[in-house]
């Protein structure tokens, strides 16, 4: 698991590769997870446009303007997508994933 700062989350918000990961994960059916200030790379790879997710509250209007489906909770899950707003929910998240992978 990676351990970054917020600095280095933010550097993948537009980076082709991260997105192009994000969207081939969907494309596959895979599960694909995001914790934190990371949803808003799914956002903005297009992932997340009407679908329900979370984040951490500073990124919520991003969220929206790309189309996802803001809930505030710290866990959402919409199929096989699952966002979190921060290390509170991060047991929450890992059940989650842990579930999801097990379908």
């Amino acid at each position: 698991m990676l351990n970054l700062s917020v600095n280095q989350a933010q550097e993948y918000w537009d980076d082709p590769v991260a997105h192009a990961v994000a969207q081939e994960a969907v494309a596959q059916g895979k599960v694909l997870a995001a914790i934190c200030i990371a949803p808003t790379t799914l956002a903005k790879a297009g992932v997340l446009q009407g679908k329900k997710a979370t984040v951490f509250s500073s990124e919520a209007e991003e969220l929206k303007a790309c189309g996802a489906n803001y809930t505030g909770t710290s866990v959402e899950r919409d199929g096989l997508i699952i966002t979190a707003d921060g290390p509170k929910a991060a047991v929450e998240f890992a059940e989650e994933i842990t579930r999801a992978l097990g379908e």
